[in-house]
């Protein structure tokens, strides 16, 4: 219930900075948004902490920041590996999913991440999306 169509994007990017800063700019333009300009500096302090990519080709950015009035989901999906982004399994990163929310909306985040975590486990989702042709389709295989 989270993610809405115009929140999946097909990335053009082929670097970490790059894929970020449109997935920071996709959640900026969002209204639970105040303040994109703080989310990218949590988000880029988060990964310079460790980074987010879990493994089967996915990274999930995360922050939980006062500039954001609800929680909001992006999702990124890249034409190409985005070469430069560090993951568990050291396998190329092709999805990121970008969770942002209040300080006090642990609980809530906590289960979002899980729920995307577990939403992209299975290798056939993970095919669909990186085979979807656009982002209205890759919209569908994940609400569906």
């Amino acid at each position: 219930s989270l993610l809405r169509p115009e929140r999946v994007v097909m990335l053009e990017s082929d670097t970490k900075l790059d894929a970020l800063n449109e997935l920071i700019n996709c959640l900026g333009a969002c209204p639970e948004v105040s303040d994109s300009d703080a989310l990218a500096k949590e988000i880029f302090h988060r990964e310079s902490l460790m980074s987010t990519g879990i493994g089967f080709n996915v990274a999930v950015p995360h922050a939980r920041i006062a500039c954001v009035s609800d929680l909001v989901l992006a999702i990124g999906i890249a034409g190409s590996d985005i070469v430069d982004y560090v993951s568990l399994d050291e396998q190329p990163i092709r999805i990121v999913c970008m969770v942002a929310a209040r300080p006090d909306q642990h609980a809530h985040y906590l289960k979002t991440l899980s729920a995307v975590s577990e939403t992209m486990k299975p290798e056939p989702v993970r095919r669909a999306l990186l085979d979807a042709k656009d982002a209205r389709a890759a919209y569908l295989i994940l609400t569906q």
